[in-house]
């Protein structure tokens, strides 16, 4: 590393030179130079085309997102209505099933009440009760 010599400390060689070329006192040709020079429009106006066109497929990808979700969303209120449907005609099933069991029992009751009275009138003497 080579060292020049200032007045209070030696220090390295490139650190002397940009502080030199900080000053204003810069070589032609050199890094500050093309670090001190304005950007062309040309390479905005890249950035900011590339920046729409990434906030475009952005846009596309959220999209398709979103009409997968619908879709999806679509199916899910279709099966309900189907499982509703299923359960409406379960309901008015079990209520038949319901109302014949209450008819059953019913008739279960009439036989066994017929039944014990043909079993008293046996017991009894055999000509029904006379």
């Amino acid at each position: 590393m080579l060292y020049l010599k200032s007045k209070s400390t030696t220090k390295p060689a490139w650190k002397q030179r940009q502080k030199e070329m900080t000053e204003g006192n810069q070589a032609p040709g050199s890094a500050m130079l093309v670090m001190t020079q304005k950007k062309a429009k040309g390479s905005g106006l890249r950035r900011r085309r590339t920046k729409r066109r990434s906030l475009v497929a952005t846009v596309e990808k959220l999209t398709a997102m979103m009409s997968k979700k619908k879709a999806k969303i679509e199916r899910m209120k279709k099966r309900l209505n189907k499982m509703k449907a299923k359960v409406e005609e379960m309901e008015s099933e079990g209520a038949r099933m319901l109302e014949q069991n209450k008819l059953a029992i019913e008739e279960n009751v009439d036989i066994q009440l017929s039944v014990d009275y043909m079993v008293l009138a046996f017991l009894c003497g055999g000509n029904g009760g006379d």
